[in-house]
């Protein structure tokens, strides 16, 4: 990745593992049901104040202003990441921390460029209920880790505004995107939908900013 004008190589073996992985073997399929629409404050009962549509329930919310933690990862291997981490976690180890990936698949999904600007709405440009196995461009959120990839809770961006505006289709390259009100809803990867009584976490600002050899 590169700071101050200096990349290294990153030595990933690739964000989470892309939408052919994903973490715990995540599917490429599944479906949560239905379209999810714009997020709405106040939501219902049994949404934890935030009504994402039924299809992404919200048992709790979390609300995150700005998150601005250094990137700790970023590449290009047939799609980007960019990964970014607060608190610092070469300073908060024994705390641990959270990160915000987001992972950016070209010319997946018409209404999700890359780069280009994404209004996340929980569904796609066919009209299926969005999932990690179908997002073009995908938020994730990993709460409290420990190790790379050893995290409390994952979650999946569904709802918010992504501004992807670089993207690199190879190495040497960068990324750079800024996000704005995205939610995101705890996800079981390895169904490829959410959660059992699934959290949600709401990020009103982020800047993703990365490049990799």
């Amino acid at each position: 990745m590169c700071s101050a004008g200096a990349c290294v190589a990153t030595g990933s073996g690739g964000g989470t593992g892309g939408h052919s992985g994903g973490m715990g073997g995540g599917s490429a399929g599944g479906s949560a049901g239905g379209s999810a629409g714009g997020a709405t404050a106040g939501g219902m009962e049994g949404d934890g104040g935030l009504y994402l549509g039924p299809a992404f329930p919200c048992s709790s919310v979390r609300y995150v202003g700005l998150f601005a933690g250094p990137t700790i990862d970023a590449g290009y291997g047939g799609y980007n990441w960019v990964d970014i981490a607060q608190p610092d976690p070469a300073t908060s180890a024994d705390a641990g921390w959270d990160e915000y990936d987001l992972e950016l698949y070209s010319q997946v999904q018409m209404n999700a460029p890359v780069p280009g600007v994404t209004e996340l709405d929980g569904g796609t440009d066919d009209g299926s209920s969005l999932t990690y196995g179908n997002c073009g461009v995908c938020p994730m959120y990993f709460e409290n880790c420990t190790a790379p990839s050893v995290c409390e809770r994952a979650y999946l961006g569904v709802s918010g505004h992504v501004d992807v505006k670089a993207a690199t289709q190879g190495a040497p390259g960068s990324a750079y995107a800024e996000s704005t009100n995205v939610a995101f809803v705890e996800w079981d990867f390895g169904n490829d939908a959410p959660a059992t009584n699934s959290r949600c976490i709401v990020v009103a600002s982020a800047t993703h900013d990365g490049g990799w050899l």
